[in-house]
């Protein structure tokens, strides 16, 4: 029981401390999200180590994943709270012609791969279709798509360790190598800017700003609950119509009506212009993080992840590559072409830097809005891309 407790304690206050110290040292280096997984993995070998010297020491599983569940549900609502997909008009042909080919890239990538090494492996297929969730939007997409196709846990777990290395050595990439090889591939004479329509500054849905539980905060968790209770409901139709174990249709219910219901209130003005949405929804996706990774068995983990490792990396460089000829194609010049795969590959949150490094900063608001747009399709793309499998 005492374990239990600190069990709890622990899923809910690591992640309170991730974001406290955000802007220090490995966390800001490699993003709160990757940093949730990576304590959440210390405590799984922790736990390993402890049963290899002899101690009978377990975590308690339905734990871990009753909180990560419950959190990815309320978290992908309040999400979609902060997109303004009105912001897709501002953009200008160029970055709306980049961000729709890297789309297109990324689908026809994982239905080839999908169908080739993911068919090679279990749960091959479903980690292709949360690949393309996760690279068109963001970790969040990913393991809502997770969740929505069953995927166990550990499985989930595997996926994000694996696009944690895979993402990271090719974040380096795009702030190292990506401009003097897309300089020399596309095409020189490419019209540069402007990048948008209209003047005026745009949010970053990532920014994790929290001034205390204020009206509207609290509004949209309750309208984020709703959207959960909506979900559950039709699950629960469902499930009397067809029958079966109830999990099956309720958890897939729960996680389309939060997208679609949180997109569709994000177009009410007093519920998206709540600076709290992103940080709330923020800190429960590093709660499910870390719940998680710290509940993952390390026993199945070796073989599993090097082949997950290869099927992130195959479809993240073949991406880049189709992403880049499509825009040589249209003409697209490189830093326009850098920002808005960031946008798709990585999200909101790394646009300010790699716009930084580019030294190109009339592409921070297109990268942002291409970052919310990926965000708003990304969990819909990836499981729809699953069926074509």
């Amino acid at each position: 029981m005492i374990i239990t407790v600190l069990q709890l304690i622990a899923i809910f206050a690591v992640p309170l401390l991730i974001l406290r110290w955000r802007e220090r040292g490995l966390i800001r280096t490699f993003g709160t999200i990757a940093m949730a997984y990576f304590w959440g993995i210390v405590v799984a070998v922790a736990v390993w180590l402890l049963n290899k010297l002899g101690l009978d020491f377990h975590l308690n599983a339905d734990v871990g994943q009753i909180s990560s569940y419950a959190c990815i549900g309320l978290a992908i609502p309040l999400l979609m709270f902060s997109t303004d997909l009105g912001e897709v008009r501002r953009l200008a042909k160029p970055v709306l012609i980049s961000f729709a080919s890297l789309l297109i890239a990324v689908m026809a990538v994982v239905l080839v791969v999908g169908r080739t090494m993911g068919a090679a492996f279990p749960w091959g297929r479903q980690l292709s279709a949360m690949a393309t969730g996760m690279y068109t939007g963001g970790s969040p997409n990913f393991n809502a798509v997770g969740v929505i196709l069953a995927v166990p846990a550990d499985v989930i777990a595997v996926g994000n360790l694996g696009d944690m290395i895979v993402g990271t050595v090719f974040y380096i990439f795009i702030l190292l190598a990506a401009k003097p090889l897309l300089g020399r591939l596309l095409d020189r004479r490419a019209r540069k800017g402007p990048y948008m329509k209209g003047d005026g500054e745009t949010a970053n849905v990532d920014a994790l700003e929290w001034h205390g539980f204020s009206r509207g905060i609290r509004r949209n968790l309750l309208l984020a609950l709703g959207c959960v209770a909506v979900g559950g409901a039709a699950g629960f139709v469902i499930w009397k119509i067809k029958g079966g174990v109830l999990t099956d249709p309720l958890v897939p219910a729960v996680m389309i009506a939060g997208t679609v219901l949180g997109l569709a209130l994000s177009f009410v003005r007093s519920v998206r212009e709540v600076p709290e949405n992103a940080a709330a929804g923020h800190y429960l996706i590093l709660v499910f993080s870390f719940a998680l990774a710290s509940s993952l068995d390390l026993t199945t983990l070796r073989g599993s992840l090097i082949r997950t490792v290869a099927l992130l990396g195959v479809i993240t460089v073949c991406s880049f590559a189709i992403h880049a000829l499509f825009c040589r194609a249209f003409r697209i010049d490189a830093d326009c072409a850098i920002v808005t795969m960031t946008a798709g590959l990585y999200g909101p949150a790394f646009i300010p830097a790699v716009t930084k490094q580019l030294r190109n900063d009339a592409l921070t608001a297109p990268g942002l809005i291409c970052g919310a747009l990926g965000y708003a399709v990304g969990t819909l793309l990836g499981t729809g891309i699953f069926y074509l499998l």
